[in-house]
């Protein structure tokens, strides 16, 4: 049952129904709004059809729409509910029972707020079928999957809901039938409503925007902004906010006009002060008769009373932010209705007054003249502020005179700015009404009222939680203070609790979410780390999440888990010197015996190889003289990981090997006892290995299967899957028939978690950009922790907030599901943090199977085709990897053949298609090696367009207009890859009904927006994002007013000024943009179902300059031999005849030169030698006019030397000669292997640091792009930062006088705290570098001005020969730099994780313990049943014992977060490194790195080690000093090391594909700041910490 789009609706409306019909336009005023239709004579009859015509225009997005019920003998028999969430239509057919009984996919119907849709819906009860349309969109079908005895049946329309939340927005009942029924609407009558009104009159409203508020037709069309959270004319802007102070007499008064003062509902959002008492008035009315009404409150009791007529008491929720109150009055029934925080409304009725009430006067924030004199005012902010529709606050900075305040009053952002200082703001002048609008940029607005100052703000920068702050914003410094033990007990995984403005806030560390920051997005083990493509070497893994475990560091390498320990190699455990037992206790690396069960538990198997080394000294593992204790539950083993006897035993000179497995690894205490005669026994221990899941044997779901394991406890469920399904159920938890959560696959790439109560219905979507349904496993996280849900699907995370963890299904989990189930495989299942095997759920006739066969050994497809399986027929089939170009069983048909063209500087240009490009699917298939080109545009005569386009290298954009609103999506290509590779790519660009879609080979981004052409012409689009690259069509096209139709589709460019021909103008329209014109090469081009011939020249605009577009696409690449990573490179615009080879290698992003990228020249520094290169010596020479000035490029590779470095190193610094002498640029290479650039100019230093590891030996790629008019850009590796643009002036490197390569020569004074400054103990601060640099270049991306300068050393005859130089005058030695650590690949990503320092207590104690056989019995040997059945029996008695007294003593527990400690003694989450102990030293040592990776060029220190035990002394090495040193003063030219400090980052991702650092090669002549090349580099780890060693007391060592 599908969706087709565009299909036409089968007649609905021409069957002759009559029924239930209104004219009347119903309007939902809140979420507890709703109406009920009845017509008695309303039956179903025979024919059992139904059919249901509404309009609705909605103004929120979550929430019911209406309801059609069917009554029968008195009871519900069906009900038919319409609702939204989050803007997604949702159809639910319910039994009487509240069951679902429709079949049906997810909805993907999207209806836009504040537009009116027509729902056209049938239900045939005999056929079992539910089709429903939205406007002229396609139908929808659906399959009644249970027979309903409907005969009979009266119906009954709601609008909204009386049980749960209502949509707000204008409902229109058009038809609601029954065939064979002649019915009269006067028999139809509403038999119940709740703050509903009438919708304002469309003729006047209908072209007036009020964005999702309601227009009210008034003397004027007027908006209506109550229920939106929205200010201003339009409903658009954000609230404005005061603060009253009660001891100055604050307030705010309205007076309404005699029609106005019986309001129908008064609304307010109210914060108080945090440090004045919390209570007060904040409501007052001065009332015609009966006195006063006020509202007040105290702490989180209020009261509400109706002077002397009736009071009612009412309850906030205990928050430190903004509470709401909102009061609805029915004058005419003495009726009011309080609702606080989003609670229960509680009713209120008041006797008859003689003259009736009204509202005279009413205050806000202070009391009124007939209240009590003992009233106190509130003192706090006020925000949305309401009576009925007016905006108290907005009307009153608009000099309303029916408001005003007595006392001046400030915004509540003014007065933290103000703190306790107390100024008072200054006048800047009045504003007029019109004049608002025009000052949107400015950050306060200040206005004059009738008899107040009144200080309001546009933006509000200082609530981050609810307005997020812009791109190009600077966070405001806002005050902080630490919070109070309740609340900074609440904060998890080492995170501060801070408190802003009042409220407490969690700042979570990196890799923390959630509001507590109590979800850890790391990977659990290596296996995973792996699948995530973190990088290998020192990882941070969390082994349980959310659990209590800290996090820890281990060595990941080639995806096995690797924890080393501090036994040594070749340990004596045996002696003749021993004279007594021996325990040995050993200590893993950041690893306690905890962690380590948890790691074995979680993989699919542990193993830890020995080896012991003997001469008469038996092991004895059958007398129990030997024996090992293991991490997993403290299990005692007593063999030695093999099967024959030991040889040892035999007292002659041998040694034994095995290897311990799984829950055996992980050894923690060896303990060996003494026997005469022992003389020598020594053993050797490796590392701890785990690799793979737990439970990894995975099973086969066929269609429509399930799989039911164990009761779910609400806490943590995981497994992978992999499927070929677009849409499909994995998992179902039902408690009750309205409480259940589901967890689907959608569209092939979205995860959607659905949470269905009878209170909540909440979602989360988790969108990732490869897809799901590859085949390939994919893994599916979801926790729950602190009233949230963490969905987590391969690193990409979503967090469900308000959850209710006591309300959630506590419920058998279900694999799979009966109806639009997997077809697929799930394995490693892991239920409430416990990993469960498959294969022990499984059962006959349930259509799941045990194993998970791969069918592709055998792959006949074709064309780049995946082989995947065909989980339902158990067999293997072809999925072409472009399916809109090719197809077949093995996918042997190609569109792209014989369908390409190169484009050399000219476009084409189409205006006749069967279909639209606008709204018709795209398809084209691209090939450049440009970092920037437009590929596809095209646009109507309303201005609505379709844009694709590449930037940045990496970056392929899709953007389009809804209306005159303008999205864009990006698809970035994965590390290590690029676009811009002379490679193809294919595109294909397709609209859904609730977004679009941009898919770039197996990748994608969507526009969560249906695609909704203006139908008018479009005078100004609004921008969703601060920056996009668009293409402007020219002015003047065609007539304003009544336009004639036209349909223009450019591919591979537009028309520009620079396409006329020699001395012509141009007379067409001249479009401009930004984006350069493709130089490259297109085929397959497809739009709708027709298929474009790009080389058919009859067919649309070509130019007549045939070198501009030629057929095919063969340059000669395949014949090119690029090295080191380069790519072909064609010399598109030259149209020279004679030349043939017209391709080369782009070396760019390899650091390399030459023909083929494989020249590297370099130079060997020796600590003492600076290369200079006077290139302003040249710049004299050179005329460049300052508009034509493109930005300039300086780059170098390096390696540097490994070794410990006690100052800082010199790699480059260029000096300029303006603005003045002091002006320079530094590249340093600090102490702790991290690089500082700084950025030295008169008004002060700027500094970015790039954390890693760049003193390593291998090869690293340094390029620093210049430009006077955008900001200094540096990058290191893959790592991209930029100076802040607003610092002071962005340097120009034509202003250049010196370059200084490896240090600064001696002659060079020295600044003040500049390169030679010393210690107090005499130790340089800095030196010059040693190690190699290499392919220097300096470009200027001119000819002629781009300069190798280490070329000119040698080459006396060059011209600039004079202007470079090495000091002191010594011949240059000439090398070869390292290769990088992945040869032939750019690092993409610096692993910033270091393990900790690591000092233990290792060494031999004695064995005091039992020693009896019967005591130390192994685990493999027979029980004692009688004493295990004694055990159990005084067990029992002890629990009956224990049960008794807690029922007698009735204790009570206080209460606890997630099962741990009370919040009001529960200490911080410490950090996952703090494992410091009073009196514990910072040790000297770290532990070393024992993977293996490629040599780089410089020889490492080595030393003969078991190639899997590792020597004692090898697991250590000097630490390089980290930090200034003490009392160093903060070096004013940036010369420091900074800190490596953990940056908060928003993206909550861990794959690598949107790690920030994905970088362009600067080979553009431009820079797009909207370009996710200027997102931060990955945070740094934190500085080690070193860890405790175990500490055993003398009680302690005599239990073991």
């Amino acid at each position: 049952m599908g969706r087709i789009r565009g299909s036409p609706w089968p007649g609905l409306l021409m069957l002759f129904f009559v029924g239930l019909a209104s004219s009347q336009r119903i309007f939902l005023n809140s979420p507890d709004s709703f109406v009920v239709f009845e017509n008695p004579d309303l039956l179903i009859g025979e024919e059992q059809e139904v059919l249901l015509v509404v309009k609705v225009k909605p103004q929120t997005f979550t929430g019911t729409l209406f309801s059609l019920k069917g009554i029968l003998n008195g009871t519900e028999n069906v009900r038919l509910n319409i609702s939204l969430i989050n803007g997604f239509m949702e159809v639910d057919l319910f039994d009487k029972i509240g069951h679902k009984i429709l079949k049906k996919p997810f909805s993907q119907t999207m209806l836009n707020t504040s537009m009116e849709a027509q729902i056209n819906l049938k239900i045939d009860f005999n056929k079992g079928t539910l089709v429903f349309r939205v406007d002229s969109r396609g139908e929808v079908s659906h399959e009644i999957s249970q027979q309903i005895p409907i005969e009979g049946t009266m119906l009954t329309m709601v609008f909204g809901s009386q049980t749960s939340k209502s949509i707000i927005g204008c409902m229109e009942l058009v038809v609601l039938s029954t065939k064979n029924n002649n019915l009269e609407d006067g028999k139809t009558k509403k038999i119940a409503e709740n703050d509903v009104s009438e919708c304002g009159i469309e003729g006047r409203c209908q072209n007036f925007d009020c964005g999702q508020g309601r227009c009210l037709d008034l003397e004027v069309p007027t908006c209506d902004c109550s229920t939106t959270g929205k200010s201003g004319p339009n409903c658009k802007s954000e609230p404005p906010t005061i603060f009253v102070d009660s001891e100055k007499d604050q307030g705010v008064w309205y007076s309404p006009l005699t029609d106005d003062q019986k309001p129908k509902k008064i609304g307010m959002q109210f914060k108080f002060d945090p440090s004045k008492e919390v209570e007060g008035v904040l409501l007052a009315a001065n009332l015609s008769t009966s006195g006063a009404m006020r509202l007040f409150v105290v702490g989180t009791k209020g009261s509400l009373e109706m002077g002397t007529l009736a009071s009612l008491n009412f309850t906030l929720d205990d928050i430190k932010g903004f509470h709401s109150l909102l009061i609805n009055l029915d004058f005419s029934k003495n009726h009011l209705k309080l609702t606080a925080d989003n609670r229960a409304p509680i009713e209120l009725e008041w006797k008859d007054a003689t003259e009736g009430i009204a509202f005279k006067q009413i205050a806000f924030g202070q009391s009124v003249n007939q209240a009590p004199a003992r009233d106190l005012g509130f003192t706090g902010c006020l925000r949305h502020v309401f009576v009925d529709h007016l905006d108290i606050l907005d009307r009153l900075s608009l000099n309303d005179p029916r408001i005003s305040s007595y006392q001046p009053i400030v915004s509540c952002e003014q007065k933290i700015l103000m703190g306790s200082i107390g100024f008072w703001p200054q006048i800047v002048g009045e504003m007029k009404n019109g004049e608002k609008e025009k000052e949107k940029e400015k950050a306060l607005i200040v206005t004059r009222t009738t008899e107040s100052l009144v200080v309001f703000s546009e933006k509000d920068p200082n609530f981050a939680d609810i307005f997020p702050y812009g791109p190009k914003q600077k966070k405001p410094q806002t005050k902080k203070s630490d919070c109070e033990n309740a609340d900074a007990t609440r904060c998890r995984s080492g995170s501060k609790c801070v408190r802003e403005q009042g409220v407490p806030k969690c700042e979570c560390l990196p890799n923390n979410i959630g509001h507590f920051c109590q979800f850890s997005t790391l990977p659990r083990t290596c296996a995973e780390a792996a699948r995530l493509g973190l990088p290998r070497g020192a990882t941070r893994l969390d082994l349980d999440g959310s659990g209590p475990l800290d996090v820890s560091v281990a060595n990941c390498v080639d995806a096995n888990t690797s924890i080393i320990h501090d036994m040594p190699p070749l340990t004596p455990i045996r002696d003749a010197s021993f004279s007594t037992h021996s325990l040995f206790v050993l200590s893993y690396r950041d690893f306690s015996d905890s962690k380590l069960a948890t790691l074995i538990a979680q993989s699919e198997t542990c193993e830890q190889k020995l080896k012991y080394d003997c001469n008469g000294a038996p092991l004895n593992f059958a007398q129990n003289h030997t024996w090992f204790h293991s991490a997993f539950h403290n299990r005692t083993v007593h063999h030695f990981g093999q099967n024959a006897a030991p040889r040892c035993d035999s007292r002659s000179p041998t040694s034994d090997e095995g290897i311990l497995r799984d829950f055996d690894a992980g050894v923690t205490r060896v303990v060996a006892l003494h026997t005469s005669g022992d003389i020598d026994g020594r053993l050797s221990l490796g590392e701890l290995q785990c690799r793979g899941f737990a439970k990894s044997g995975g099973v086969l779901f066929k269609a429509s299967a399930t799989l039911p394991t164990v009761k779910w406890e609400a806490t943590h469920f995981s497994f992978h899957f992999r499927t070929a399904q677009e849409d499909a159920i994995l998992v179902t938890l039902i408690a009750e028939p309205r409480n259940r959560i589901e967890v689907r696959l959608e569209r092939g790439r979205f995860i959607v978690l659905l949470w269905k109560s009878k209170d909540v219905e909440l979602k989360v979507v988790v969108e990732t950009q490869h897809q799901l349904n590859d085949t390939d496993w994919h893994m599916l996280r979801v926790e729950a922790a602190n009233e949230e849900l963490l969905l987590s699907v391969d690193g990409v995370h979503g967090v469900m907030d308000r959850v209710s963890q006591s309300s959630l299904p506590k419920a058998i989990l279900y694999l799979g599901s009966e109806h639009g189930g997997l077809e697929g495989c799930i394995r490693s299942l892991s239920i409430d943090n416990q990993p469960l095997d498959l294969k022990d759920f499984l059962k006959k006739g349930q259509g799941v199977l045990q194993g998970c066969t791969d069918h592709c050994t055998t792959n006949s497809c074709q064309n780049e085709a995946k082989c995947i399986e065909d989980f339902g027929n158990q067999r293997a089939k072809c999925i072409c990897k472009y399916p809109h170009i090719h197809s077949g069983s093995t996918c042997e048909m190609n569109l792209n053949h014989a369908s390409d063209v190169s484009f050399h500087g000219g476009f084409l240009r189409y205006s006749q298609f069967a279909g639209n490009p606008l709204l018709d699917q795209i398809v084209l298939s691209a090939r450049t090696d440009q970092p920037h080109a437009l590929l596809f545009f095209a646009h109507d005569h309303h201005f609505n367009f379709v844009q694709i386009h590449i930037s940045e290298e990496i970056n392929v954009t899709l953007t389009l207009n809804n209306r005159d609103n303008v999205y864009s999506c990006t698809v970035t290509a994965r590390p290590r890859h690029e676009f811009s590779d002379m490679k193809w790519i294919q595109i294909v660009v397709s609209h859904y009904d609730t977004s679009s879609t941009l898919t770039i080979d197996a990748d994608s981004c969507s526009i969560p927006a249906e695609r909704v052409l203006s139908s008018v012409v479009v005078n100004q689009f609004h921008l969703t994002k601060t920056e996009i690259d668009l293409v402007e069509v020219p002015v003047g096209l065609y007539a304003p007013s009544n336009p004639e139709p036209l349909l223009y589709v450019f591919v591979g460019g537009i028309e520009r000024d620079t396409h006329s021909q020699r001395n012509e103008k141009r007379l067409a329209p001249v479009y401009q943009s930004s984006i350069p014109d493709l130089l490259g090469c297109l085929r397959g081009l497809r739009i709708g179902e027709t298929i474009v011939n790009l080389r058919d020249t009859k067919f649309g605009y070509r130019p007549e300059d045939s070198n501009l577009i030629r057929n095919g696409c063969e340059f000669g690449c395949s014949s090119l031999s690029c090295e080191h990573g380069g790519h072909c490179a064609v010399g598109w615009r030259n149209y020279d005849p004679t030349i043939i080879q017209k391709t080369s290698c782009d070396c760019t992003r390899t650091s390399y030169g030459g023909p083929t990228c494989g020249f590297d020249d370099g130079i060997r520094f020796d600590g003492h030698s600076v290369f200079e290169f006077a290139v302003g010596e040249i710049l004299k020479t050179v005329i460049v006019e300052g508009e034509t000035k493109f930005p300039q490029l300086l780059k170098f590779s390096f390696s540097a030397r490994v070794s410990a470095h006690s100052a800082r190193q010199h790699l480059a610094t260029i000096r300029f000669k303006e603005p003045n002498e002091k002006t320079r640029f530094e590249l340093i290479l600090n102490r702790n292997g991290t690089i500082n650039a700084g950025a030295i100019m008169a008004r002060g230093t700027q500094v970015l640091n790039f954390a890693g590891n760049f003193t390593d030996g291998y090869r690293h790629f340094i390029v620093v792009q210049f430009s006077k008019k955008y900001a200094t850009t540096v990058m290191i590796d893959s790592l991209r930062k930029d100076f802040d643009p607003e610092f002071d002036q962005n340097f120009d490197l034509y202003a250049a006088e010196l370059i200084e390569i490896g240090g600064v020569p001696e002659g060079i004074p020295a600044p003040q705290n500049r390169r030679r400054r010393q210690s107090e103990t005499g130790t340089r601060l800095s030196s010059n570098y040693e190690g190699c640099i290499s392919n220097l270049i300096v470009d200027y991306q001119r000819s002629r001005l781009t300069f190798e300068p280490f070329s000119l050393l040698e080459n006396s005859a060059h011209s600039h020969s004079n202007k470079v130089r090495m000091m002191p005058n010594v011949k240059a030695d000439r090398v070869r730099c390292a290769k990088f650590e992945e040869p032939d690949a750019l690092p993409s990503y610096q692993n910033t994780v270091e393990f900790p320092n690591w000092e233990t207590n290792f060494a031999r104690r004695d064995y005091t313990g039992h020693t009896s056989l019967d005591e130390a019995q192994s685990d493999d040997q027979e029980p004692n049943w009688w004493l295990i059945g004694l055990l159990i029996a005084v067990s029992l008695i002890l629990i009956i014992l224990i049960v008794l007294c807690l029922w007698c003593c009735c204790c009570r527990k206080g209460e606890t977060l997630n099962g741990k400690k009370p919040e009001e003694t529960m200490p911080l989450r410490s950090n996952s490194f703090d494992h410091t102990f009073p009196g514990y030293q910072q040790p000297n040592h770290k532990a070393k790195n024992n993977f293996d990776i490629p040599a780089p060029d410089h020889e490492f220190d080595e030393k003969e080690t078991p190639s899997w035990a590792g020597s004692y002394d090898d697991d250590f090495d000097k630490t390089l000093t980290e930090g200034m040193d003490e009392g160093e003063v903060p070096h004013a030219q940036h010369g420091e090391e900074l800190p490596q400090i953990q940056l908060q980052h928003t993206s909550n991702e861990t794959t690598p594909r949107n790690l920030p650092g994905r970088q362009g090669s600067f080979r553009n002549n431009r820079q797009s700041p909207s370009s996710p090349l200027f997102s931060a580099p990955p945070p740094p780890s934190r500085s080690p910490v070193p860890v405790a060693p175990p500490t055993l007391s003398p009680t302690n060592l005599a239990k073991l």
